[in-house]
């Protein structure tokens, strides 16, 4: 339908529209057959997406109208997903479907109209100004059961990154929220849990243990007292995750889970070798730095932390930059970094909001395609605040940003493959969870 819509008006503005006969400039479109007459087996967005691609398929530079779609959750969605190569029959088979001849380099300009500013409304039937949208990830899954629960903290301390006991549910795999330079170490949680696979796991983390739980110190500048050293340009899973991501961007199409090779592994100069059995990324948007991206990191046996206790997996995200900070031990920031922040309270934690989908997209993705032939399945994923400390944007609230990355972590569940999910425990994961589970979203 949407190819025959798309078609029918190209025809009429190329053999039709003379002779008094205005050219159609603009159409605007809602979603067809998404309401009343839906499948019951399909969501409102598996619906705009098939319109889309149907309108995309036959638009023709010269004579195709510009194409407005009336706002809302399900057509965003399905628009971005559009935007990124996912095709409608991606949501039926989950297999990549094939474009016909030349469609890859077909860009329809699409535009989603704003609603009234004024209280609550919809959009106007006439013309008014509208709002274009970045590319992100797949739309969310129907709704499904979604319960994590909370890590335990000891009295008077804070929950760990992996515990010396075994899981009762499994394979266990910790979420670091890291940085832009995709490091294990360093500052913050990050550098807390590097100092760990270090100390427990003999990985080749990249501070300096001198024994008794001590590291070699430098002043940092920025904070004004002595903090670990770490040599990030060293680092083995910077290595790693840096190549990982290339690789990943250069695909056709992004939202497709990567694996390492044995050269992104191996050591190299200066660089240990990555002290894993497997690496693995997905990447969600475009653009040349890692804000959204998830890495997989699956431990070799003998360098799992408390060996024996189903330690097998380190997760990796960049959040984005609500402010221009670093991590105490990082350095101080640079004047471009300031670039990369996010201006609103609204972009920011939209950002969120896709990097909680990315994550678990990536690890349901492992679960089901890569768990296989000695690999481990996650079966618990251990997950704090994403950029809800040092990166915050000033005008958010932690519990803003747990709420956007627990959305985004319900929208790609999958029933069969999701890891379980444990929350670090806290008044903001609590009160997000909380909302979360009342159906409340992060842009409320």
């Amino acid at each position: 339908t949407g190819q025959n819509v798309m078609a029918a008006v190209v025809v009429y503005n190329r053999d039709e529209a003379r002779d008094g006969l205005p050219r159609i400039d603009i159409l605007r479109s809602p979603i067809v057959a998404g309401g009343t007459f839906i499948h019951p087996d399909v969501t409102p967005e598996d619906v705009a997406l098939a319109l889309l691609c149907g309108y995309k398929d036959q638009h023709d530079p010269q004579h195709s109208p510009h194409l407005e779609l009336m706002p809302g959750k399900d057509m965003e969605s399905a628009l971005m997903c559009l935007q990124n190569g996912v095709k409608w029959d991606n949501r039926i088979h989950d297999e990549p479907s094939s474009p016909k001849p030349g469609s890859e380099a077909v860009v329809v300009p699409v535009a989603a109209v704003a609603a009234p500013q004024q209280g609550v409304g919809h959009a106007a039937s006439q013309r008014t100004e509208s709002l274009s949208y970045r590319p992100a990830p797949c739309p969310p899954r129907a709704a499904v059961e979604f319960k994590p629960t909370f890590a335990t903290a000891p009295p008077g301390g804070f929950a760990a990154s992996y515990e010396k006991r075994e899981n009762p549910q499994g394979n266990y795999g910790f979420l670091i929220p890291g940085d832009e330079d995709v490091f294990v170490g360093g500052g913050a949680l990050n550098g807390a849990v590097g100092r760990l696979l270090l100390v427990e796991g003999g990985q080749p983390i990249q501070f300096e243990h001198l024994g008794g739980g001590k590291f070699k110190e430098i002043h940092d500048e920025t904070v004004g007292r002595m903090v670990p050293e770490f040599k990030q340009k060293t680092c083995p899973y910077r290595r790693t995750h840096l190549a990982l991501f290339e690789k990943a961007r250069q695909q056709p199409n992004l939202n497709k889970l990567i694996k390492a090779g044995p050269a992104e592994l191996a050591a190299a100069g200066d660089i240990p070798e990555t002290p894993v059995v497997a690496s693995f990324a997905r990447v969600n948007v475009e653009g040349n730095h890692p804000f959204g991206a998830a890495f997989i990191n699956i431990f070799e046996e003998v360098m799992e932390p408390f060996k024996g206790s189903k330690n097998v997996a380190l997760v990796y995200t960049v959040g984005a930059l609500g402010r221009n900070k670093r991590a105490e031990g990082e350095g101080a920031p640079s004047a471009e970094r300031e670039a990369l922040v996010k201006k609103t309270k609204k972009d920011f934690l939209e950002a969120i909001y896709f990097t909680g989908q990315n994550v678990m997209a990536a690890v349901v993705a492992y679960n089901r395609e890569e768990a296989k032939d000695g690999l481990p399945r996650i079966d618990v994923l251990r997950s704090p605040i994403v950029a809800g400390g040092t990166f915050i944007h000033p005008d958010a609230a932690p519990e803003d940003v747990a709420l956007a990355l627990l959305c985004g972590y319900k929208d790609q569940h999958d029933p069969q493959h999701s890891p379980h999910l444990e929350l670090m425990p806290g008044k903001d994961m609590e009160d997000a969870i909380a909302a979360c589970q009342r159906g409340e979203f992060w842009q409320e």
